[in-house]
């Protein structure tokens, strides 16, 4: 799909982008249960609703797991191209599902595109 290509181009660079520490340290380096994969941490992240501990006052179970998952797969705090890769690949799936979900709500591709486009990028 040449709109899915349009935005997986844009946004390329971040394969080559580093950390900026802004809440890294949280989320992934400092996070032992992102740093040590496992079915109890996936429980910790789903179970948390009301008070989430993992990382304070925010409930994110996919995000975390999803971290997880790119830790357990390679990623490391002095390489994050593994998280990126997964974040561009997630982000070009869900321009994707714009697009199509327009074009099923609406029957005009040309509109369903651009507007796909545009969260696209």
């Amino acid at each position: 799909m040449l709109i899915a290509s349009l935005v997986a181009a844009a946004h390329w660079p971040v394969l080559r982008a580093q950390a900026l520490s802004f809440d890294d340290d949280a989320f992934v380096t400092r996070n032992p249960l992102v740093t040590h994969p496992g079915w109890s941490s996936v429980g910790r992240f789903f179970g948390e609703v009301l008070s989430p501990t993992t990382v304070r006052g925010y409930y994110l179970p996919l995000s975390m797991t999803s971290l997880m998952l790119d830790d357990a797969m390679g990623g490391r705090p002095d390489d994050l191209r593994v998280f990126h890769r997964t974040s561009l690949a997630l982000h070009v799936m869900n321009v994707v599902l714009v697009v199509l979900i327009l074009h099923r709500l609406f029957g005009a591709l040309l509109p369903a595109a651009i507007a796909g486009l545009a969260f696209g990028l």
